[in-house]
C-alpha cells in the first residue's frame, strides 16, 4: 500500500512538473520562439536567392553576404534550442541529472561536434547543409548544459527579466548586423591590426578576471563586476566579428579563382565562425559566474 502511495506521489510530481513546464513554455516563451523562427524563415529565403546562381549551382557571388546570412540563422536556430529548453520541463529532468552524466553527455557532444567540424567540408551541398544543421542543433544543446553546469545566476546578470536568452540573442544579431555593415562600409577600418586589440582584450579580461576573483568577495560588488567583464565580452564579440569579415574578404577574392577555394562552402565558413566563438561564449562569458 505504502509503495502504491508512492507511485501515485512520484507520479503526481511527474505531472505537475510537466503541467509547469508546459505552461512556462507556451506563455513564456512562444513570442520569442516564432520572433526567431521568423528571422530563420527570411534567412533561408534569402540564402535560397542569394547563393545560387540561374542553374542552382553554389555561387561565389555575395559570399560576404551570404556567410553573414548563414551565421544570422544559427544564432537563430541555437536560440530557439536555447530559449525553448531552458524553459521547458526538459530543463527541469536536466538539472535534477547526476553530475557524472552530466560531464558524459557534455564530452560525449563536444567530440561529435568536433568530428563534425572535421567532416562538414563536402562536394554535397545538401550533405554538408545537413551536416552544419546537426552541428548548430549540437551547440545549441551544449550551450545549455554548459549553462546550468556553471551557473543559473549567469542567465540573469543583466537583467531581472526570464527572457535574458531572448534579449541576448537579438543583441548578438543586432551586433552582427550592425558591426558587419560598418565594416563593409568603412574600408579604413580593414587597415586596423584587430589582432593585436584582441589578443590585449582577451588577456586584460583574464587578468582582471582573476584579480576581481581574488579581492571582490561582497556578492553585491561581484554582481557589478561580473556586469562590467560582459560588456568587455561584447566588445571581444566586436573584435572576433572584425577579424572574421576581414577574412572574408580575402576568402570572397579568391573564391572561383584560386585552387584553394574553388567554390563557396558556407556551412563550413559559418560553422568556424560558431566553433570560434564557442570559448567566447561559454568560458569568457559564463566563466564569472562559477565564484557565485
Amino acid at each position: 500500500m505504502n509503495n502504491f502511495k508512492s507511485f501515485n506521489t512520484k507520479s503526481d510530481e511527474h505531472d505537475a512538473t510537466f503541467i509547469k513546464g508546459y505552461k512556462r513554455l507556451f506563455t513564456n516563451t512562444t513570442l520569442e520562439l516564432i520572433s526567431y523562427l521568423i528571422i530563420s524563415i527570411v534567412a533561408i529565403a534569402l540564402i535560397y536567392k542569394y547563393s545560387r546562381d540561374s542553374n542552382g549551382t553554389v555561387t561565389c557571388d555575395n559570399y560576404i553576404f551570404n556567410t553573414y546570412v548563414y551565421i544570422i540563422l544559427s544564432f537563430a536556430i541555437m536560440s530557439m534550442i536555447f530559449i525553448g529548453l531552458e524553459k521547458s520541463f526538459i530543463i527541469d529532468y536536466i538539472k535534477k541529472a547526476p553530475g557524472t552524466l552530466f560531464i558524459i553527455c557534455f564530452i560525449i557532444l563536444c567530440v561529435v561536434r568536433y568530428l563534425l567540424l572535421l567532416y562538414i567540408k563536402s562536394t554535397d551541398t545538401i550533405t554538408a547543409n545537413i551536416i552544419w544543421l546537426i552541428g548548430i542543433v549540437i551547440v545549441g544543446f551544449t550551450a545549455v548544459i554548459m549553462t546550468i553546469f556553471v551557473s543559473d545566476v549567469s542567465l540573469k546578470l543583466l537583467s531581472n527579466s526570464s527572457d535574458i536568452l531572448f534579449v541576448l540573442g537579438f543583441y548578438s544579431i543586432a551586433i552582427l548586423i550592425i558591426f558587419g555593415l560598418i565594416m563593409n562600409y568603412i574600408p579604413y577600418l580593414h587597415t586596423i591590426n584587430w589582432n593585436l586589440y584582441g589578443v590585449i582584450l582577451i588577456y586584460s579580461y583574464i587578468v582582471a578576471l582573476i584579480v576581481g576573483s581574488i579581492y571582490i568577495t561582497d556578492k553585491g560588488k561581484l554582481m557589478h563586476f561580473i556586469k562590467n567583464m560582459m560588456f568587455l565580452s561584447i566588445i571581444i564579440f566586436i573584435v572576433i566579428i572584425a577579424l572574421n569579415h576581414i577574412n572574408l574578404i580575402e576568402k570572397a577574392g579568391k573564391c572561383g579563382k584560386s585552387n584553394d577555394l574553388i567554390a563557396p562552402d558556407y556551412p563550413s565558413e559559418t560553422f568556424n565562425f560558431i566553433y570560434m566563438l564557442r570559448r567566447l561564449i561559454f568560458e569568457i562569458f559564463f566563466l564569472p559566474s562559477i565564484k557565485i
